[in-house]
């Protein structure tokens, strides 16, 4: 029944200021009872109160249960803005004493949270301003502001009896699920559970004891399983909320933060709320948090294509996810990331109709920058081989590891000598010896690494030919000696607003055919961009020139490294490839770019942050973290290219 001005609130017979909260009695409790319960001595119980009308005569019955949530709902709400009450109140006003009036603002805002009106407000406030205003004396009404309070309540009051925490894991239906099911049919409730102790990591409030509570129904003899849409399982015994994994994703997005460095902030930033005795305990591996992250990005991912995550329901929770992970690397591999049809004002360029003599009707002008970086560890040292390898130590693997009986001088397959690294000629032999004079003692024999080959010199600035073999002979050396194993290397194609359209993993070198196959594979059936920019292009040109998919696509090379590092005296590169060329690259009046053509070497910056990270990742795992990195960087950028009023959106062909 709704409040008016005649009700009256009255709390029958508090035992102290603040304490007539908690026992709220219910329809079958009769206002003697309650009476008699408020007056009683037993301070171990907290009184009742209850409202009651004053027009001439006292109320049989309580309010309902509609009231009764009004009621809490103004007490947990009004506890929140009591320094906002008495910032309005004089200056003069004691700070301890209830205040006579609330300010209209507080009025107003206490009438829509709780859906009552402003007279009834003022109503429950002369009622209940006691109780709120000394609601710190009180150890249940302080929780009300201070949630972690509930969990030291908990612990102290009612482990013993099952109530771990507050936040234990019950299943979000008290009814069999099976359709079929009799007991359920006949409206019977599962009856039988099984709880588990288990350990839940929170945002907020640090790692916190629960239990896991699983149902099995009588009728058809299965487990009905624990799920909930805000907490994911990561271990045996391991939960964890869904913000603290998104926090975590966000950490490795913008700041490049390790798994193992998640750990090791989220322990020493939260404290452990598990009691003495608990039967596990906080500790938390770079694994949970690679698994939780993984889990949130399959989740999203399935969301996405409406449809559902299949995995195992036995083994360990790094491996229960592999295939899916591999499904999801394919599905990207095959249709590209959510953006990869993107385009904004910031990579295109209008020129209106009459703008330009050639182009009565107007043009739109598209660019895409490609560029590569090399992140992760070594890979097997055969010619694009994706196998990973047993161990860090190796430089082949399992089915290439005869290789490393031949010469370590490209090109030679001869046998190694006893004990040594190249075959008999000599001239080997010395470019082993001159490489180990350039690059200090010898690894091997200082920590017995296995393996352990010839390293190249790092710092010789040699162009790959389309093979992606040296394109000239490299004064100096007297042969080229094989060094570590290659890395994999992320090739990108990037729009100049900074959205990732496509990455490609190239393995040893950013070889001019594969290149080309990332483009194809990217833009085969996409609105192809007018111009894409790559440091390479020369040589890609030369590759396509007959190829009519790049018949309409310009080759350029970006402006640095056209003005530095390619020669003017190549006709082919000045001709085919100079940026000058094209004036629709070109700024306003001539002066400048227009668009950003460094964007891809920007992103990789932001890619080289990985390179530690993904140092010791299988290619499943690899594959799959930079692409959800990828997506989540994408989302990022979205936003801001919108707040800069770029007016994101898509193709449609």
């Amino acid at each position: 029944m709704p409040l008016s001005q005649d009700l009256k609130l009255k709390a029958l017979s508090p035992l102290s200021s603040g304490t007539v909260w908690e026992n709220l009695k219910g329809p079958s409790q009769s206002p003697a009872r309650a009476q008699e319960k408020a007056t009683t001595n037993d301070t171990s119980t907290r009184p009742s109160w209850t409202m009651q009308v004053t027009a001439g005569h006292r109320a049989e019955s309580p309010i309902d249960m509609k009231t009764n949530a009004a009621v809490f709902c103004f007490v947990s709400t009004a506890i929140h803005i009591k320094d906002s009450i008495l910032l309005t109140q004089d200056s003069k006003f004691q700070p301890n004493n209830i205040p006579d009036f609330l300010p209209p603002g507080a009025i107003e805002f206490l009438s829509s949270v709780c859906s009552v009106s402003q007279s009834d407000a003022v109503l429950l406030w002369h009622a209940l301003s006691d109780t709120i205003w000394h609601s710190e004396d009180d150890v249940f009404l302080a929780t009300l502001r201070h949630p972690d309070s509930y969990e030291e309540m908990f612990q102290k009051h009612d482990l013993a009896r099952g109530f771990a925490s507050t936040k234990s894991l019950w299943p979000p239906f008290q009814t069999c699920q099976n359709s079929d099911c009799q007991y359920s049919l006949n409206g019977h409730k599962l009856h039988v559970i099984e709880a588990r102790r288990v350990v839940l990591y929170t945002q907020n409030q640090g790692v916190l004891p629960s239990w896991a509570m699983h149902f099995t129904c009588k009728g058809i003899k299965q487990m009905q399983q624990w799920t909930s849409p805000t907490i994911v399982q990561i271990g045996k015994h391991q939960y964890i909320e869904w913000e603290l994994a998104g926090m975590w994703q966000m950490h490795m997005v913008l700041a490049w933060v390790s798994a193992s460095n998640c750990t090791n902030i989220y322990l020493q930033s939260f404290r452990s709320h598990l009691p003495d005795g608990w039967q596990f305990d906080s500790a938390l591996s770079h694994h949970h948090v690679y698994d939780s992250v993984v889990i949130l990005s399959l989740l999203e991912h399935h969301e996405f294509q409406n449809s559902i995550l299949n995995v195992p329901h036995s083994g360990e929770c790094r491996d229960r996810y592999t295939q899916a992970m591999k499904e999801r690397n394919n599905h990207i591999r095959l249709y590209g990331q959510p953006e990869c049809h993107h385009f904004c004002d910031g990579c295109i360029r209008i020129y209106p109709p009459g703008s330009l003599p050639n182009h009565p009707d107007g043009l739109i002008v598209t660019s895409t920058v490609m560029d590569g970086v090399t992140i992760g560890g070594h890979t097997c040292k055969a010619h694009n081989c994706q196998v990973k390898l047993d161990s860090d130590r190796h430089h082949y693997c399992q089915f290439h590891r005869y290789l490393a009986g031949q010469c370590h001088v490209v090109g030679c397959a001869a046998p190694v000598r006893e004990g040594q690294k190249t075959c008999i000629d000599p001239q080997h032999a010395e470019a082993k010896r001159h490489n180990s004079l350039a690059d200090g003692p010898d690894i091997e024999e200082q920590y017995d690494i296995e393996e352990e080959e010839i390293v190249v010199d790092m710092d010789l600035d040699v162009d790959l030919d389309a093979e992606g073999r040296p394109s000239r002979q490299v004064e100096g050396h007297r042969g080229s000696v094989q060094g570590q194993g290659p890395k994999k290397d992320k090739q990108v194609l990037v729009n100049p607003g900074g959205m990732i359209i496509w990455q490609e993993i190239f393995y040893g070198a950013e070889t001019i055919p594969s290149a080309v196959e990332m483009i194809k594979c990217a833009y085969h059936d996409r609105y192809k961009p007018n111009h894409i920019i790559f440091d390479n292009n020369c040589m890609l040109a030369k590759h396509v020139k007959n190829d009519p998919f790049f018949k309409d696509i310009g080759l350029t090379v970006d402006v640095f490294h056209f003005k530095c590092k390619h020669s003017e005296e190549d006709k082919f590169c000045q001709e085919h490839c100079n940026p000058y060329a094209f004036p629709e690259l070109c700024g306003e009046g001539g002066k400048g770019w227009y668009f950003n053509t460094s964007i891809a070497e920007q992103t990789n910056m932001w890619f080289g942050g990985y390179h530690l990270i993904c140092w010791e990742m299988g290619m499943t795992k690899y594959q799959f973290f930079l692409d959800e990195m990828i997506l989540q960087r994408n989302k990022i950028t979205c936003e801001q290219l919108t707040k800069k009023g770029y007016a994101p959106r898509y193709w449609t062909s």
